[in-house]
């Protein structure tokens, strides 16, 4: 387990400089299958491209291993190659040397993290000034400088873990079952032949009060639980649905919330186990770069919307086949942390000896 206490505050302007981009439409490039710069957009998928265009010009060139921002979901992204960017992006480069793709992902979990401040308190036009203003803790040596080599490291344990997850969903069987995750055999199933869609009730700030019940709203941090509040019988309480916010972001909830306007919540039509639910939502957040942010969310076109889900041989959805995979799956997790946790006590036990 990490232990920040005794990590060191570092002011963000003493370790990166922020640029503004030069900017084009995308009207400006051409788009190839084969194009060899990325075109950075204020998108939050891909990484935050838009696709690939070739060679406009070195003018509009950004230079690559630094970190892209777009200003309207302030959402950092790093960007390994040299790159072109559209308007109300802006880049972040580096002060200190030995900056690489591990580094930046350390730091841009911490930008990321503080998304919600950012958009809460940060105007577009001073994002600079307020950005370089802002403290973050960071882990440090004996000698009370950043360890750069904890960050690589911790990053390299994540995509380890990450790693044998992939491998997880690629090649791992169920118990004697004898079948793997292949989509290629699954059905296209109408979301709105599976759940009503109804959207959220609007929370003027200055009339909530303190309370108990989680209000869900946009964002991934906290899975967009922003406060908990008070309510009465005149609100409408939700319990084991799914909700969809305006990023696309799919979650399931499996307790008592509320949400207000800026999320979809799906309630199902049928009897769908919340093994099931989590199944479901996953699939969901797949498909999500298709309602990008740009295109917003509408209840009609996530109602038209489809998925695509196992099947019995009867052509019907194949709950049992999604709570089984799930099931693996959490097996899976305990037994990996079980499998740490020993070898933490083991560890602990040698050195106390």
């Amino acid at each position: 387990m990490i232990n920040s206490s005794e990590w060191k505050e570092f002011k963000i302007g003493d370790l990166f400089l922020v640029k503004n981009n030069p900017q084009l439409n995308k009207s400006s490039f051409n788009f190839s299958k084969n194009g060899e710069y990325p075109y950075f957009t204020r998108t939050v998928f891909n990484n935050g491209i838009l696709g690939y265009v070739d060679y406009l010009d070195e003018e509009h060139k950004i230079k690559g291993n630094s970190i892209a921002v777009g200003m309207i979901a302030m959402k950092f992204f790093y960007m390994k190659q040299d790159f072109y960017a559209g308007q109300f992006t802006k880049t972040i480069y580096p002060k200190f040397d030995n900056f690489n793709d591990k580094i930046a992902k350390y730091f841009i979990s911490i930008f990321n993290k503080n998304t919600p401040l950012y958009l809460k308190n940060f105007v577009v036009k001073d994002f600079e000034k307020d950005f370089t203003n802002t403290t973050i803790k960071l882990p440090i040596t004996e000698n009370g400088k950043i360890d750069f080599d904890f960050m690589e490291n911790f990053i390299d344990k994540i995509e380890q873990k990450q790693r044998g997850i992939l491998e997880f969903y690629k090649h791992k069987k169920q118990n004697g079952g004898g079948y793997e995750l292949n989509s290629k055999t699954w059905k296209e199933f109408k979301l709105s032949e599976l759940f009503d869609i109804e959207r959220g009730t609007r929370f003027i700030k200055s009339k909530r009060k303190n309370g108990k019940i989680p209000l869900v709203t946009a964002g991934e941090q906290n899975q967009g639980v922003a406060e908990f509040i008070a309510y009465d019988d005149k609100l409408k309480i939700y319990e084991n649905h799914l909700t969809i916010d305006m990023f696309c972001n799919c979650f399931y909830r499996n307790y008592k919330f509320l949400c207000d306007d800026n999320i979809l919540v799906f309630l199902p039509k049928i009897n769908i186990s919340n093994k099931s639910l989590l199944f479901m939502t996953s699939v969901i957040n797949k498909d999500k770069a298709k309602f990008g942010y740009e295109k917003q969310y509408r209840q009609k076109s996530f109602a038209k919307h489809k998925i695509k889900l196992p099947i019995t041989q009867n052509g019907e959805i194949d709950f049992d086949f999604m709570e089984s995979f799930i099931k693996a799956i959490q097996k899976e997790c305990i037994k990996g942390v079980d499998s740490y946790l020993s070898k933490n006590i083991a560890t602990t036990k040698e050195l106390i000896k």
